[in-house]
């Protein structure tokens, strides 16, 4: 019956369904028509699908053959796969990791705005991938900052998967993936892929 429950829930380093469907469907009816119950049983509801894919939360990392694939969701909600058919389609793709509550990195998404288009022509996909824990924050820190280019999470935040792998210290960070899904670069400058792309 304690309200505190489901705000403190959402921010569980090992939130997943199975982790915490259980304790959700025992709270009381007050709190989980509440603020926080709504948030809890949408963010619940959000990462479902994922579950079935990754047995350690909702984002995986596999690496076989040196070939990276990544389970997200978008803003939608929708799962995202980051596979090796995804990465021939073009010749490099650049995931940038970023966090709304992450000053240098809201910086960063405006330098990349800026650029974006011309890298695509040039065969650079960008996608930006958030260690948000908070849906609702993501979302409007992608909106405020008119990132329109593909934007995923696992919402984990430093617990994610992704974090983990590349041994994150610090972000905003990135890595460059070529064709085959290869990590072939980290944390590159702007410039430095304008000389690449030449």
């Amino acid at each position: 019956g304690n309200y505190a429950i489901a705000y403190f829930l959402s921010a569980a380093p090992d939130f997943s369904y199975k982790n915490y469907i259980d304790i959700y469907n025992v709270l009381s009816e007050k709190v989980k028509n509440s603020y926080y119950g709504k948030k809890l049983f949408e963010k619940l509801n959000s990462i479902k699908v994922l579950d079935s894919k990754d047995e350690n939360g909702i984002a995986e990392i596999v690496k076989e053959n040196e070939l990276i694939t990544i389970y997200a969701i978008d803003p939608a909600k929708k799962t995202v796969e980051l596979n090796k058919k995804f990465y021939e389609r073009n010749k490099y793709t650049l995931i940038d990791i970023w966090a709304s509550w992450c000053s240098p990195c809201r910086k960063t998404n405006i330098d990349i705005r800026a650029k974006k288009d011309a890298y695509l022509k040039k065969g650079l996909l960008i996608i930006g991938f958030s260690l948000d824990t908070d849906f609702d924050n993501w979302k409007e820190a992608i909106k405020t900052d008119k990132t329109d280019w593909l934007q995923i999470s696992d919402l984990k935040g430093n617990e994610s998967p992704i974090a983990k792998y590349l041994k994150l210290t610090v972000i905003p960070s990135n890595v460059l993936l070529n064709s085959r899904g290869e990590i072939i670069a980290r944390n590159i400058t702007l410039q430095e892929l304008d000389n690449l792309l030449l």
